[in-house]
């Protein structure tokens, strides 16, 4: 169970909660996401969707639906602080694993790279991305448009195979899968709801 009397930053969700638990309530008839190549992945590339969508192709099973309803609380306060403009989901959630132990998201700032978007990302690095992990079950990582070159591309980072997962699968070390992205605005918001309770 969250304890959310240990999270510190509040605001009115913007996705949908309560329906992700019931994936059977969400319909796939507007399906935008490819389906999962034969090693469990998506192909490779940036692909969008929403919560609703992510959440009847992902949230299949009793602990995938505990790891998304933990990242869409995660997400609803994120998105409450009005700093991020997008989210990538990637991973083994995004996946055929069946036991993924987290959800990794990479939060984008509404404002391309500067003291605006470093000051965005902020409040989540005074939670401490490992509070987030603990309480969340998510991996939090960034990207700003026009981040120098120098700033690993963490979308690129999460696109690409861990080397011993390729020679796995007997893929070449350079196997690239895909990532998905979704706004964090009018395609999921919810009406205004009370605020998180401390």
């Amino acid at each position: 169970m969250l304890n959310r009397s240990r999270i510190p930053f509040e605001g009115a969700p913007i996705f949908e909660v309560e329906q992700v638990a019931n994936a059977s309530v969400l319909s796939r008839s507007a399906s935008f996401l490819p389906d999962l190549d034969k090693y469990g992945f998506l192909p490779p590339g940036i692909h969008h969707s929403s919560a609703a969508e992510l959440s009847e192709r992902f949230a299949t099973s009793p602990l995938r639906r505990d790891l998304w309803n933990r990242s869409m609380l995660f997400l609803n306060r994120a998105a409450a602080l009005g700093n991020f403009s997008s989210v990538y989901v990637a991973g083994g959630f995004i996946s055929s694993k069946p036991s993924p132990s987290d959800v990794d998201l990479i939060l984008e700032p509404a404002v391309p790279y500067g003291l605006t978007a470093l000051k965005a990302m902020e409040p989540l690095f005074a939670q401490g991305l490992d509070n987030i992990l603990v309480h969340y079950c998510v991996h939090l990582d960034f990207w700003c448009r026009g981040f120098p070159d120098s700033i690993w591309d963490r979308r690129e980072f999460f696109q690409r195979l861990k080397p011993t997962e390729a020679l796995r699968l007997g893929l070449p070390c350079e196997a690239r899968r895909g990532i998905v992205r979704m706004n964090l605005g009018q395609n999921n918001t919810t009406a205004p709801s009370s605020q998180f309770s401390n």
